[in-house]
């Protein structure tokens, strides 16, 4: 297994370590950024099975950098892995269900399910 695959699936796994889910806007509208533990990524879905995750080496705060990257910032260095390279649906399913997670994370999903099942 490819070690990107694994990194992901450690994410999921660990979900509780992905912080700071954030919408991007302009040029960035269909990324979601996100911290997992002191690194910044970003995550797009371009459609059901094809998925892009973005790690942005050089930063280190989610807002600032989607507030940058509302605008064509060539300046901002960026690593690319995406579901188009890989073929086995395990791969791609594990890019959406990562999508899956930050976006739920960007929503507080796991705090609106608790306080309704918590509801007496």
């Amino acid at each position: 297994m490819d070690k990107i695959i694994k990194v992901i699936n450690k994410m999921i796994d660990k979900k509780d370590l992905i912080k700071d889910a954030r919408e991007g806007s302009g040029f960035s509208d269909n990324e979601i950024f996100f911290k997992y533990k002191e690194y910044i990524w970003g995550i797009t879905s371009l459609t059901t099975s094809n998925y892009n995750l973005y790690y942005y080496p050089d930063q280190t705060d989610v807002k600032e950098l989607a507030d940058a990257m509302r605008y064509d910032n060539t300046d901002i260095k960026f690593v690319t892995h995406s579901t188009s390279s890989y073929d086995s649906p395990e791969a791609i399913q594990s890019f959406k269900e990562l999508h899956s997670t930050v976006k739920s994370k960007l929503y507080n999903m796991d705090e609106t399910l608790d306080d309704i099942l918590n509801d007496d």
